[in-house]
């Protein structure tokens, strides 16, 4: 009896599914008389479309269902159980293929959808794209004027603004138009997707503004007020608080990012055990570096010898992420693939980057990557003036942002739109540290370290 009723709770389900996969199925005289026990107990002969034969199924596997039922009061049937059990099988593995099929014929023209959208894009120009041919070519033209190179920190400012803003309107489109294509059930991961990708951008955008309000550069300009003016006013206590924070924040991001590659965690600990040496020697160096009375830092021997430890560490360490890292992700796959973890096959795989040669090149460019940019980060915190050391972490940031949505953006964007959007980026950072076209502007105190 529980099995007859686990059949007739499945049936009834997927006759639901049906219906509301087809809008015109005639089976509410079904329901009906199901619910008011007003039932013909005559099993007919199946035919006509598709969904006379779904309804006629379900209408004599409930009829011999019934029959059964009422029998039994009075002696136990086989038969009678076979038959209904039957009846319920045959409704419930007819519906259960033609569902399948539909599925798959949906996906398949999903999947073609795609691929046509893809090609579209590939060998489309988008505004972004024309944006960024036109503001080269400008910038080119620029350099013919010797006032336009003097401001040029100007220009470098307002194009990544532009281009930046450009993105939130094709990210924008693009959400809108994954929404209207995609199911209710997908609406939710893709609000967890829109908040991931407009966030990255507007935190580029934002911290970019800070950047451009940090120094005032050009010739005709620098007299005016700035942040760092403001805190070389309020004292050298507040810019060394702000130097101490900015190291720390530089590192524990640069040991967070590794944690992508958790999957290969002795890895990510030597790894980042190595960030974790160096950013505790600027640390220290931070800590005892000395101030004089009027309020500003001072050089010491002590604190030139070991900012040249430092300097020494560092360039080892990227030397050695070079040289040992690709070897020790291929010693952790290797073990991996022979105990049958995550190694598999080409021809069961369909993404050429789960492939393990291309996993092992992937990551290693990964950590090797985040290696120079930590030891760089560290270094220009160690040589460059403690009021920019705040500039040098948003720059930091603004990079990981822009990563993090070139690697969340669908469509992809163009390689060369992902090259030139850290390009741009790694420009108005140059700028905002400071440095203009001038020669009175180049700070040279770290040079003799």
């Amino acid at each position: 009896a529980e099995k007859m009723r686990a059949l007739e709770l499945n049936s009834w389900q997927l006759l639901r599914l049906l219906q509301a996969q087809l809008s015109g199925l005639p089976c509410e005289h079904v329901l009906v008389e199901e619910n008011t026990g007003d039932t013909k107990s005559v099993v007919t002969e199946c035919g006509g479309n598709i969904e006379q034969v779904f309804c006629c199924l379900y209408q004599n596997a409930a009829v011999l269902h019934r029959s059964w039922k009422f029998k039994r009061i009075f002696v136990s049937n086989i038969e009678d159980y076979k038959s209904a059990a039957a009846a319920y099988y045959v409704f419930l593995r007819t519906v259960s293929q033609w569902l399948a099929r539909r599925m798959t014929d949906a996906l398949y023209v999903r999947e073609d959808h795609q691929i046509s959208s893809l090609k579209k894009y590939a060998f489309s120009w988008h505004l972004d794209e024309i944006f960024l041919v036109g503001a080269t070519l400008i910038h080119v033209i620029s350099m013919g004027s010797s006032s336009m190179v003097e401001e040029e920190q100007y220009i470098w400012h307002f194009v990544l603004s532009t281009f930046y803003l450009l993105l939130i309107r094709k990210t924008a489109q693009t959400i809108l138009a994954d929404r209207t294509q995609s199911s209710v059930g997908l609406s939710m991961s893709l609000n967890g997707k829109i908040s991931y990708l407009i966030i990255s951008l507007f935190s580029v955008l934002v911290l970019g503004r800070i950047l451009r309000a940090w120094h005032q550069g050009g010739i005709n300009w620098v007299n005016l007020p700035d942040i760092s003016k403001w805190l070389k006013l309020a004292g050298h206590e507040y810019v060394k608080r702000l130097w101490l924070l900015a190291c720390l924040s530089v590192i524990i991001l640069s040991i967070y990012v590794l944690t992508f590659l958790w999957t290969r965690r002795k890895m990510v600990l030597v790894v980042g055990f190595s960030f974790f040496i160096p950013g505790l020697m600027v640390l220290k160096y931070i800590i005892s570096h000395e101030d004089d009375t009027s309020g500003s830092f001072t050089y010491s021997y002590g604190s030139t010898v070991s900012a040249q430890k430092i300097y020494r560490v560092l360039g080892a360490l990227t030397v050695v992420a070079v040289v040992a890292v690709p070897w020790l992700i291929h010693i952790w796959t290797s073990k991996a693939c022979s105990n049958g973890d995550i190694c598999l096959s080409t021809s069961g795989s369909h993404d050429i980057l789960k492939l393990p040669p291309l996993m092992e090149m992937r990551d290693s460019f990964y950590v090797i990557g985040w290696a120079y940019i930590f030891c760089w980060c560290l270094l220009q915190l160690l040589l460059q003036q403690p009021t920019n050391s705040l500039p040098v972490l948003l720059l930091l940031v603004q990079i990981y942002a822009s990563m993090l949505h070139s690697f969340s953006a669908v469509p992809a964007h163009k390689h060369w739109i992902e090259v030139a959007a850290l390009y741009q980026l790694g420009m108005a950072g140059h700028f905002a540290l400071g440095n203009s076209n001038s020669l009175a502007t180049i700070d040279v105190a770290g040079a003799f370290i």
